[in-house]
């Protein structure tokens, strides 16, 4: 079982790596971490998790009544920089 649940927790890594341009939540990599057929970790547990993998590189931005968005510290300026930017044309609203 931890053998399924180390992979499970691969592909959710994976999932989190591709989508780096993307705020995600925990909540939603333990769904990956469910969808490949194995228990998910818990919240809190994800998070430990991802602090052991990431170390500094990763951020968790939260807020009390929102949900945990996590985002690789190198994409974190991306995101920011496209968000202002559109913001600045006029696309995004505050």
């Amino acid at each position: 079982m931890d053998a399924e649940r180390s992979l499970g927790f691969s592909y959710a890594m994976k999932n989190l790596e591709e989508n780096e341009e993307k705020f995600i939540t925990v909540k939603e990599l333990c769904q990956v971490m469910d969808s490949y057929g194995c228990e998910p970790y818990s919240i809190p547990y994800m998070k430990t998790k991802l602090i052991e993998t990431y170390k500094d590189n990763i951020q968790f931005y939260s807020k009390e009544g929102s949900r945990d968005l996590i985002c690789l510290t190198y994409s974190c300026d991306k995101i920011i920089s496209k968000t202002t930017f559109s913001f600045k044309r006029g696309k995004t609203k505050p």
